[in-house]
């Protein structure tokens, strides 16, 4: 028995048409018109669509959801390596920066511990001093 595969862009059109319909009717029986001036337009422009039109425009929409969901993964690819590179640019300098204070730090102990040399030998030369 052959098991026939359903109709998905039927089923988003007639999905799209129901919303459409169930918005037009919540929107009529809703009080506050200011803040749903824009619905109120939609509802009333879906209204006045013949039923050709509303399948044409249901059409358009899960046409327009196809793209966006088959363009979906490419677009996340992008973005992880965008991020990706972001992160390693950061981790670079921040590397950089610390290899760079790590460097000045170990010579300025250098430069301290020859001054410690320094100053040392010179209290043994004034002790020498001092005795005589």
């Amino acid at each position: 028995m052959a098991v026939s595969k359903p109709d998905v862009g039927a089923f988003a059109r007639d999905l799209v048409v129901k919303a459409f319909d169930a918005l037009a009717e919540k929107v009529t029986s809703h009080s506050d018109a200011a803040s749903m001036a824009g619905l109120q337009k939609l509802a009333d422009s879906w209204r006045s669509l013949s039923d050709e039109e509303r399948q044409e425009l249901a059409s358009q929409v899960t046409t327009a959801a196809k793209v966006a969901a088959a363009a979906l993964p490419v677009a996340l690819t992008a973005a992880r390596k965008r991020v990706r590179r972001s992160v390693a640019r950061k981790a670079a300098a921040v590397s950089a920066d610390v290899s760079a204070a790590a460097a000045a730090d170990k010579k300025k102990k250098k430069k301290d511990k020859k001054q410690d040399k320094k100053d040392r030998k010179r209290k043994k030369k004034d002790k020498k001093k001092k005795k005589k």
